[in-house]
């Protein structure tokens, strides 16, 4: 496992960086100077490599740059910083960076996992847990000062995933094919697929998942019905949070003790999190595994945010200042979308 802190450049003063906070379903790119004033922003699509594949998401990241670059009056570029998902070797940062680096000139390019955001924005830079669960899901846990860097999960919707939008859906559709077959009683869930599909029959859930292409954001949408049937009180809907809930939660324990820091913060990000329920069982989940440990799970902070502390960090500005930074940019994010800059479906 690369131990991503020692693939940050350190420079010297940059006064013009290029931040893109990129995964599964759809990627943000923001070019801002080093007092966090916004200016350029672009909302493109998926970045992440093994839902849309190596050639769609280095165009969509590529394109998404380009008119960020063009359509804002920054000078020259000197930190062009990208974090998205599926970046889990040099082989494939390597490449995404090749892949950039003529679009932002003679800038330093570098690219890392979409965690290092939300990492950042966490605890300021310091010691903490990120548990991302939007379209997929992911455990990081980073320490910088101590040079440690631990993942759990992010293996993608085949291997892992759970408590993620699509980890979610999968087991409400397998609830749905089950019920569909007289062995489990999901019957709002079965009605709520059919809908959500545009279809009439069982039968034919497998075909509209998997044909043409399995869609992994389109099916991860599903997740929005048990979330929401889960807030209602449909107990079978609830197993399938639940069940989706506990190997999140272990993942980030793990985590927790593995930092071996006394009350590390914990940062939720991604699209499951914004559903009441998921959070309420997630941080039920997290004190019974560690009941004598301090969590503080925080839900309202940008991953985009978290990119930028970290790479204005990394040319020598100092943590008071980076935090100065950050707030106003922050401000220029939530002017610029009009919400506080999250990612991820609603589900409530």
């Amino acid at each position: 496992m690369i131990n991503w802190w020692d693939r940050l450049p350190t420079l010297g003063p940059v006064d013009t960086f290029v931040l893109v906070d990129g995964g599964g379903t759809h990627c943000r790119v923001a070019v801002c100077d080093r007092h966090g004033e916004l200016l350029g922003y672009e909302v493109a699509g998926p970045t992440n490599a093994r839902a849309v594949g190596d050639a769609r998401a280095l165009t969509t990241l590529v394109s998404a740059i380009e008119h960020a670059v063009g359509n804002s009056e920054a000078g020259p570029v000197g930190l062009c910083l990208v974090t998205t998902a599926a970046v889990d070797t040099a082989e494939q940062s390597d490449k995404l960076a090749a892949g950039v680096q003529p679009v932002v000139g003679d800038a330093k390019v570098v690219v890392a996992p979409d965690t290092l955001g939300c990492w950042a924005v966490t605890n300021d830079l310091g010691p903490a847990v990120a548990v991302i669960a939007g379209t997929g899901s992911v455990v990081v846990a980073a320490d910088r000062e101590q040079r440690k860097w631990l993942r759990l999960g992010g293996w993608d919707y085949v291997l892992g995933d759970e408590g993620s939008g699509f980890g979610l859906a999968r087991a409400t559709l397998r609830e749905a094919l089950f019920t569909s077959e007289g062995r489990a009683d999901a019957h709002a869930m079965l009605q709520g697929v059919l809908e959500a599909l545009g279809i009439d029959d069982p039968d034919g859930i497998a075909d509209a998942v998997h044909k043409p292409t399995v869609d992994k954001a389109r099916v991860a949408a599903l997740a929005a019905i048990p979330l929401s049937l889960s807030a209602g009180g449909d107990k079978p809907a609830m197993q399938v949070v639940r069940g989706q809930v506990e190997p999140l939660a272990e993942a980030a324990a793990h985590a927790i003790v593995k930092l071996e820091s006394s009350s590390p913060l914990v940062g939720c990000f991604g699209g499951t999190f914004k559903s009441n329920i998921f959070r309420t069982e997630f941080e039920a989940a997290l004190h019974r595994l560690l009941p004598d440990r301090l969590t503080v799970p925080l839900v309202e902070r940008s991953a985009l945010v978290g990119a930028f502390m970290l790479a204005l960090s990394q040319t020598g500005v100092d943590i008071d200042e980076v935090k100065l930074a950050s707030a106003a940019f922050a401000d220029q994010i939530a002017q610029r979308t009009g919400e506080a800059d999250r990612s991820g479906f609603r589900a409530e």
